[in-house]
Protein backbone atom coordinates (compact mmCIF):
# COMPACT_ATOMS: atom_id res chain seq x y z
CA UNK A 1 0.00 0.00 0.00
CA UNK A 2 2.88 2.40 0.73
CA UNK A 3 3.68 2.33 -2.78
CA UNK A 4 0.92 3.24 -4.43
CA UNK A 5 1.32 6.33 -6.96
CA UNK A 6 -2.26 7.11 -7.93
CA UNK A 7 -5.74 5.57 -9.10
CA UNK A 8 -6.90 5.47 -12.53
CA UNK A 9 -10.42 5.67 -13.35
CA UNK A 10 -10.81 5.07 -17.03
CA UNK A 11 -14.32 4.89 -19.23
CA UNK A 12 -15.97 3.85 -15.60
CA UNK A 13 -12.77 1.07 -14.80
CA UNK A 14 -11.23 1.59 -11.78
CA UNK A 15 -7.52 0.83 -10.92
CA UNK A 16 -4.84 1.88 -8.31
CA UNK A 17 -1.53 1.88 -9.73
CA UNK A 18 2.23 1.07 -8.33
CA UNK A 19 5.52 2.25 -8.76
CA UNK A 20 7.36 -1.14 -10.28
CA UNK A 21 10.66 -0.38 -8.80
CA UNK A 22 9.21 -0.35 -5.17
CA UNK A 23 8.61 -4.50 -5.65
CA UNK A 24 10.85 -6.74 -4.52
CA UNK A 25 12.85 -9.50 -7.25
CA UNK A 26 10.23 -12.07 -6.19
CA UNK A 27 7.48 -9.94 -7.31
CA UNK A 28 8.59 -8.35 -10.30
CA UNK A 29 10.23 -8.73 -14.03
CA UNK A 30 8.27 -10.48 -16.90
CA UNK A 31 8.27 -13.98 -16.91
CA UNK A 32 8.29 -16.40 -19.26
CA UNK A 33 9.36 -19.93 -20.63
CA UNK A 34 12.43 -20.83 -23.31
CA UNK A 35 13.00 -24.08 -24.99
CA UNK A 36 16.52 -24.58 -26.14
CA UNK A 37 17.19 -26.22 -29.43
CA UNK A 38 16.84 -30.08 -29.10
CA UNK A 39 15.80 -29.81 -25.83
CA UNK A 40 12.42 -31.94 -24.12
CA UNK A 41 12.48 -28.79 -20.86
CA UNK A 42 11.56 -25.97 -20.74
CA UNK A 43 12.84 -23.78 -18.35
CA UNK A 44 11.45 -20.71 -16.45
CA UNK A 45 13.14 -17.59 -17.58
CA UNK A 46 12.75 -13.38 -15.91
CA UNK A 47 13.64 -10.24 -17.82
CA UNK A 48 13.92 -7.33 -15.30
CA UNK A 49 13.98 -4.37 -18.32
CA UNK A 50 13.37 -1.19 -17.08
CA UNK A 51 9.89 0.13 -19.27
CA UNK A 52 10.41 3.59 -19.23
CA UNK A 53 6.56 5.03 -17.38
CA UNK A 54 5.19 1.57 -16.74
CA UNK A 55 3.35 0.93 -13.53
CA UNK A 56 1.62 -2.39 -11.92
CA UNK A 57 -2.17 -2.25 -11.57
CA UNK A 58 -3.70 -3.95 -9.02
CA UNK A 59 -6.88 -4.61 -10.26
CA UNK A 60 -9.80 -6.52 -8.83
CA UNK A 61 -7.20 -7.46 -5.95
CA UNK A 62 -5.17 -9.00 -7.80
CA UNK A 63 -1.14 -7.05 -9.02
CA UNK A 64 -0.23 -9.14 -12.16
CA UNK A 65 3.13 -9.29 -13.72
CA UNK A 66 3.94 -7.25 -16.73
CA UNK A 67 3.51 -9.55 -19.68
CA UNK A 68 4.57 -10.16 -23.61
CA UNK A 69 0.84 -10.08 -24.84
CA UNK A 70 3.13 -11.31 -28.09
CA UNK A 71 6.68 -11.98 -29.89
CA UNK A 72 7.59 -11.29 -32.95
CA UNK A 73 10.44 -12.97 -35.21
CA UNK A 74 12.42 -10.03 -37.02
CA UNK A 75 13.97 -10.83 -40.56
CA UNK A 76 17.30 -9.89 -38.69
CA UNK A 77 16.38 -13.23 -36.81
CA UNK A 78 15.92 -10.70 -33.49
CA UNK A 79 12.72 -11.57 -31.17
CA UNK A 80 10.36 -8.84 -30.84
CA UNK A 81 8.11 -9.15 -27.13
CA UNK A 82 5.11 -6.83 -27.16
CA UNK A 83 4.03 -5.19 -24.24
CA UNK A 84 1.12 -3.50 -23.37
CA UNK A 85 0.67 -1.69 -19.60
CA UNK A 86 -0.45 1.01 -17.52
CA UNK A 87 1.72 4.37 -17.88
CA UNK A 88 1.58 7.61 -16.17
CA UNK A 89 3.19 10.67 -17.85
CA UNK A 90 2.27 13.75 -17.60
CA UNK A 91 0.03 13.33 -15.13
CA UNK A 92 -1.85 11.31 -17.51
CA UNK A 93 -2.89 7.16 -16.92
CA UNK A 94 -3.50 5.43 -20.27
CA UNK A 95 -2.30 2.14 -21.55
CA UNK A 96 0.69 2.31 -23.99
CA UNK A 97 2.55 -0.27 -26.21
CA UNK A 98 6.48 -0.90 -25.43
CA UNK A 99 8.83 -3.14 -27.40
CA UNK A 100 11.81 -5.58 -26.19
CA UNK A 101 14.23 -7.19 -28.28
CA UNK A 102 15.95 -9.92 -27.94
CA UNK A 103 19.13 -10.73 -29.99
CA UNK A 104 20.29 -14.06 -28.30
CA UNK A 105 16.74 -15.88 -28.80
CA UNK A 106 15.04 -14.90 -25.88
CA UNK A 107 17.58 -15.25 -23.25
CA UNK A 108 18.55 -11.45 -22.77
CA UNK A 109 16.48 -8.22 -23.98
CA UNK A 110 16.52 -4.74 -23.96
CA UNK A 111 13.90 -1.93 -24.20
CA UNK A 112 13.29 -0.45 -27.64
CA UNK A 113 10.59 1.80 -28.09
CA UNK A 114 7.20 2.42 -26.30
CA UNK A 115 3.62 4.37 -28.43
CA UNK A 116 1.67 6.17 -25.78
CA UNK A 117 -1.87 7.52 -26.53
CA UNK A 118 -2.16 11.15 -27.71
CA UNK A 119 -5.55 12.34 -27.57
CA UNK A 120 -7.25 12.34 -30.83
CA UNK A 121 -10.51 14.54 -30.58
CA UNK A 122 -11.76 12.99 -33.90
CA UNK A 123 -12.68 10.28 -31.30
CA UNK A 124 -15.81 11.49 -29.33
CA UNK A 125 -14.72 8.91 -26.59
CA UNK A 126 -11.09 10.44 -26.23
CA UNK A 127 -11.29 11.44 -22.94
CA UNK A 128 -12.30 8.70 -21.34
CA UNK A 129 -9.98 6.16 -23.65
CA UNK A 130 -8.14 3.87 -21.48
CA UNK A 131 -5.44 3.97 -24.24
CA UNK A 132 -2.99 1.79 -26.75
CA UNK A 133 -3.66 -2.24 -26.16
CA UNK A 134 -3.16 -5.11 -27.91
CA UNK A 135 -0.31 -3.86 -30.23
CA UNK A 136 0.91 -6.39 -32.77
CA UNK A 137 3.72 -5.27 -35.43
CA UNK A 138 4.66 -5.77 -39.51
CA UNK A 139 8.40 -6.03 -40.61
CA UNK A 140 6.86 -4.36 -43.94
CA UNK A 141 8.86 -5.05 -47.53
CA UNK A 142 10.72 -2.20 -47.98
CA UNK A 143 12.15 -2.67 -44.01
CA UNK A 144 10.08 -0.20 -42.11
CA UNK A 145 7.99 -1.57 -39.24
CA UNK A 146 3.79 -1.49 -38.53
CA UNK A 147 2.11 -0.85 -35.58
CA UNK A 148 -1.34 -1.67 -35.03
CA UNK A 149 -2.76 -0.98 -31.68
CA UNK A 150 -6.59 -1.03 -30.18
CA UNK A 151 -8.07 1.47 -28.57
CA UNK A 152 -11.62 -0.62 -27.97
CA UNK A 153 -12.12 -0.77 -24.33
CA UNK A 154 -15.27 -2.50 -24.05
CA UNK A 155 -16.58 0.64 -22.44
CA UNK A 156 -16.78 2.39 -25.56
CA UNK A 157 -16.22 1.15 -28.97
CA UNK A 158 -12.71 3.09 -30.04
CA UNK A 159 -11.14 3.34 -33.82
CA UNK A 160 -7.51 1.02 -34.47
CA UNK A 161 -4.77 2.84 -34.97
CA UNK A 162 -1.12 2.60 -37.12
CA UNK A 163 2.28 4.28 -36.34
CA UNK A 164 5.37 3.05 -38.49
CA UNK A 165 9.06 2.91 -37.78
CA UNK A 166 11.80 3.47 -40.59
CA UNK A 167 14.70 3.00 -37.65
CA UNK A 168 14.35 -0.31 -36.92
CA UNK A 169 11.24 0.49 -34.30
CA UNK A 170 13.57 3.55 -32.16
CA UNK A 171 10.88 5.74 -33.19
CA UNK A 172 7.42 6.09 -34.81
CA UNK A 173 5.27 8.18 -36.39
CA UNK A 174 2.33 9.90 -34.48
CA UNK A 175 -0.67 7.09 -34.52
CA UNK A 176 -2.91 7.85 -37.05
CA UNK A 177 -6.79 5.91 -37.17
CA UNK A 178 -6.34 2.85 -39.02
CA UNK A 179 -10.39 1.83 -39.25
CA UNK A 180 -13.27 2.83 -36.86
CA UNK A 181 -13.19 -0.81 -35.21
CA UNK A 182 -9.74 -3.27 -34.22
CA UNK A 183 -10.02 -5.67 -31.48
CA UNK A 184 -7.09 -8.05 -31.22
CA UNK A 185 -4.66 -6.26 -34.58
CA UNK A 186 -3.14 -8.95 -36.33
CA UNK A 187 -0.74 -8.47 -39.22
CA UNK A 188 0.78 -11.04 -41.58
CA UNK A 189 3.34 -10.00 -44.56
CA UNK A 190 3.33 -12.42 -47.24
CA UNK A 191 5.65 -13.61 -49.35
CA UNK A 192 4.52 -12.07 -52.21
CA UNK A 193 4.87 -8.47 -50.38
CA UNK A 194 1.13 -8.51 -49.44
CA UNK A 195 0.68 -7.40 -46.03
CA UNK A 196 -2.32 -8.31 -43.95
CA UNK A 197 -4.32 -7.10 -41.03
CA UNK A 198 -7.30 -9.01 -39.37
CA UNK A 199 -9.40 -7.31 -36.50
CA UNK A 200 -12.97 -7.66 -35.18
CA UNK A 201 -15.99 -6.66 -33.29
CA UNK A 202 -18.22 -6.09 -34.06
CA UNK A 203 -17.76 -8.54 -36.71
CA UNK A 204 -14.14 -9.69 -38.18
CA UNK A 205 -12.45 -8.39 -41.24
CA UNK A 206 -9.81 -8.38 -43.29
CA UNK A 207 -7.15 -5.76 -45.23
CA UNK A 208 -4.90 -6.29 -47.53
CA UNK A 209 -2.00 -4.22 -49.23
CA UNK A 210 0.50 -4.49 -51.91
CA UNK A 211 2.09 -1.44 -50.68
CA UNK A 212 5.66 -2.20 -49.50
CA UNK A 213 5.65 0.82 -47.04
CA UNK A 214 2.07 -0.69 -45.77
CA UNK A 215 0.95 3.40 -46.00
CA UNK A 216 -2.21 2.58 -48.89
CA UNK A 217 -4.60 -0.24 -47.77
CA UNK A 218 -7.34 -1.70 -50.02
CA UNK A 219 -11.06 -1.53 -48.04
CA UNK A 220 -11.62 -4.03 -45.68
CA UNK A 221 -13.19 -7.40 -46.61
CA UNK A 222 -15.98 -8.76 -43.79
CA UNK A 223 -15.40 -12.70 -43.04
CA UNK A 224 -17.89 -12.19 -40.24
CA UNK A 225 -20.68 -9.57 -40.19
Amino acid sequence: PGCRLCQAVISAHRCDLYEPDLFSQEESGIHYELLPAGGKDWLPMRTDVHLPFAKRTLDGGFLPYFAFSRLRLAPDGALWGLVYAYTYREHTARMAALFLVSEDCGRTWSYRSSVYYEPDKTDRHWALCTGFTEPDVAFLPDGSLLCLLRTDDSFNRGPSYAAYSTDGGFHWTRPAQFDDRGVWPALLTLENGVTLAAYGRPGLFLRATADPSGRVWEERIPIVQ
